[in-house]
């Protein structure tokens, strides 16, 4: 099983085209490309920023990177993650999954407020017919509890303290023993 989270989980489907993962879970993982996504954070969160992100990822496509970057912008383009931020781009997610024909289980929190419930309903629909979309209420990207109140989910970035939401811990069990259950079958299948 591998398990990836937000961009984490862009790399755990990349790994999963270049060997075999019998069970993927992404874990709130963009399911368009990372400016679509990065793009409508800055939309929703500080529009007038949006023009200024828009021509530093047109210029990021192009294979050119930039020094003259706003410091309300700094920790995303820093001329140090600008190659980094590159090779996100060249990866569609939807098109990765495509290319899976094993389980994948994509879990979203509704909460999420970087990558979304749209992002996870893409990536289900370019999946195999064996995935699993899992949306977990009141689920930020943290993966913990969070309520509907903008304060609480931004404050869940800096609080180490708050446990995992019950349900995604539940999920993660569950298909954990599951998989061990189905490798001592094959084991003893196996031997047999």
């Amino acid at each position: 099983m591998l398990i990836g989270h937000s961009e984490g989980g862009l790399i755990a489907l990349l790994a999963a085209t270049k060997m075999e993962v019998e069970n993927l879970v992404l874990l709130a993982t963009p399911g368009r490309s990372i400016d679509d996504v990065v793009l409508e954070q800055i939309q929703r969160r500080t529009p007038l920023l949006y023009d200024e992100e828009s021509n530093i990822f047109a210029r990021l496509k192009q294979g050119k990177t930039t020094q003259l970057v706003d410091t309300n912008l700094w920790g995303l383009f820093r001329p140090s993650t600008q190659h980094y931020m590159m090779s996100l781009l060249r990866y569609s997610p939807s098109e990765l999954i495509q290319s899976r024909i094993s389980k994948t289980v994509i879990i979203q929190g509704a909460r999420d407020i970087q990558t979304t419930p749209l992002d996870a309903e893409v990536l289900y629909a370019a999946a195999s017919p064996s995935s699993q979309l899992l949306l977990i209420p009141n689920m930020n990207h943290m993966l913990v509890y969070c309520s509907s109140n903008p304060k609480d989910n931004l404050a869940s970035y800096g609080d180490p303290n708050r446990p995992l939401h019950p349900e995604l811990a539940r999920k993660i069990k569950q298909l954990t023993k599951k998989l061990l259950v189905n490798q001592r079958f094959k084991s003893a299948s196996d031997a047999t």
